[in-house]
């Protein structure tokens, strides 16, 4: 078999890789040189919000997407670009999963832009091979606003709903025939979009308005509405809970007490993540923060589960009656 030429220039020189990726990024810097990108820009400081009421803010969302000419153009930019350099690999971010395409135009602390492309024929192809405990519902934290610029569909929505105390579950909340010109927005704390019918492939363009405050991503069984899976929907969180694991992985007992003060701050999710981790790697150093937990902590639930693990531990393990008590 032969090698393209242009192929094996590509993977044997590195001088070539680099002014590759120089001219990525080159045409990338052109485009937000331009009117639309700098338009973009300026709407993205209004997001950001610095002297702005929420009134302002949200109206200056709200403009981007009504306004979704330049999301084509962009699109449209770097596509003729992919075709006269087809070996140069765009310098943006981008996540397939084989139904659903996506790439990031751009991602701030405040707000994340993105095109997304929905492939019928595989979304139709996955409906059909869907196992059970497969069909999935996606709580995302932040304000979602979706513009549908080309193909039609059917959008159903769910939303979290208490369910026995502090758990909670997730039940259908409707359904809405989508096309070409459509604007979805719902609030990823407490609803869910997702696509129950596609006629054609769906082109979409995504704004996400960040949470100012950390709040834990959710992941429901759309059939029976129980939770499934939870995770911190703030990327420092889970830059953190990456680091506990790891660290315990490695057996560094000595970075107990490190995490022992993370066991004591920041939300409380992330105190009793911290707080787990601290247990699996110095147990004496867990057991003693694990009291204090239960005994100090200024989350009244926090407190009854840190007790309530403490007392199942010590009469599982009598041991630890005495443990972390100096």
């Amino acid at each position: 078999m032969r090698v393209n030429d242009k192929i094996t220039e590509l993977s044997g020189d590195s001088a070539t890789q680099r002014r590759l990726a120089i001219s990525a990024a080159t045409y990338k810097q052109q485009w937000w040189r331009g009117n639309d990108g700098h338009m973009v820009s300026q709407t993205l400081q209004c997001i950001a919000g610095h002297g702005l009421t929420e009134g302002d803010i949200q109206l200056a969302v709200e403009d981007l997407v009504k306004n979704t000419d330049w999301a084509l153009r962009w699109l449209d930019f770097f596509t003729a670009l992919q075709l006269e350099q087809p070996l140069m690999l765009p310098a943006l971010r981008h996540f397939t999963n084989g139904v659903l395409h996506s790439v990031i135009i751009v991602d701030t602390p405040h707000v994340a832009l993105s095109l997304a492309v929905v492939n019928a024929a595989a979304w139709q192809d996955a409906q059909q091979h869907m196992n059970a405990g497969t069909d999935i519902v996606s709580f995302t934290p932040g304000i979602v606003y979706m513009k549908i610029l080309h193909g039609s569909g059917c959008a159903e929505f769910h939303k979290k709903t208490p369910h026995e105390g502090t758990h909670a579950s997730c039940i259908k909340a409707g359904r809405k025939d989508v096309k070409k010109g459509s604007v979805i927005r719902i609030d990823g704390a407490s609803q869910a979009m997702r696509f129950s019918a596609i006629d054609t492939d769906i082109l979409m363009l995504r704004i996400l308005r960040k949470p100012v405050k950390a709040v834990l991503k959710q992941e429901f069984d759309a059939n029976s509405g129980a939770l499934v899976f939870e995770a911190s929907g703030h990327d420092r969180d889970t830059r953190t809970q990456m680091m506990l694991a790891l660290l315990r992985t490695m057996k560094r007992s000595d970075t107990a007490p490190v995490m022992a003060m993370l066991a004591r701050q920041g939300e409380a999710h992330m105190r009793w993540q911290a707080m787990r981790e601290c247990i699996a790697t110095d147990i004496a150093t867990g057991i003693a923060e694990l009291r204090h937990m239960a005994a100090k902590d200024e989350a009244p639930e926090l407190r009854a589960i840190a007790a309530r693990t403490l007392a199942e531990l010590e009469a599982q393990y009598p041991q630890l009656r005495n443990a972390g008590c100096a």
